[in-house]
């Protein structure tokens, strides 16, 4: 997996932590709870692939005749998941909660990260080199994060969903093509 294709996933993942982010923003403004927030979500985001990975590594030889199908379909899942929360705003990044709760942060960094362990089930079937790839998944999470966080301070949560309609179709994106790469490579 190339560094450009490991950066866009990264990008498409960390998407959905800089909605979170620019919510928790625009409701508090402060740079101490955005700076803690950012290393959670960094850190969950780079967990969670490793631990996938791990995972993956043990079922490669069953599924490795499927991979290029199966990691298209998990990838296009997911996209879907954040492009169906952006429409209906039933997405993590709308739920209320107290500002800047540890418990509160902790869950939204859990929950935007359980589709990077999902992404990390898949990455050894990609060949991508996990030290990588995890470090550049948490690194653009945290960053995202902080991002969001700017973008909620200076226009409100309006554009919380917009992040999460681009996230969405950049993991639809890789999705499609890993499978057309595949198909095209015999």
């Amino acid at each position: 997996m190339s560094f450009i294709a490991t950066l866009l996933l990264a990008l498409g993942l960390g998407l959905d932590t800089a909605a979170v982010s620019a919510v928790r923003g625009a409701r508090d403004a402060r740079w101490g709870g955005a700076l803690a927030a950012a290393l959670l979500f960094g850190a969950f985001h780079w967990l969670m692939p490793v631990l996938g990975w791990f995972l993956g590594r043990g079922i490669l030889p069953w599924i490795e005749p499927w991979d290029h199908w199966l990691a298209s379909a998990v990838l296009a899942g997911i996209g879907g998941k954040l492009l169906h929360e952006a429409f209906t705003g039933h997405g993590v990044a709308r739920e209320p909660g107290a500002r800047d709760s540890l418990h509160v942060t902790l869950a939204l960094a859990f929950a935007t990260s359980v589709d990077a362990l999902v992404i990390g089930v898949m990455l050894p079937l990609l060949d991508a080199p996990i030290g990588r790839t995890a470090a550049t998944i948490g690194v653009v999470a945290a960053l995202a994060s902080l991002a969001g966080h700017q973008v909620g301070r200076s226009f409100g949560a309006r554009f919380g969903r917009r992040f999460d309609v681009v996230g969405g179709l950049v993991l639809i994106g890789l999705g499609v093509k890993i499978l057309v790469e595949h198909l095209t490579a015999a």
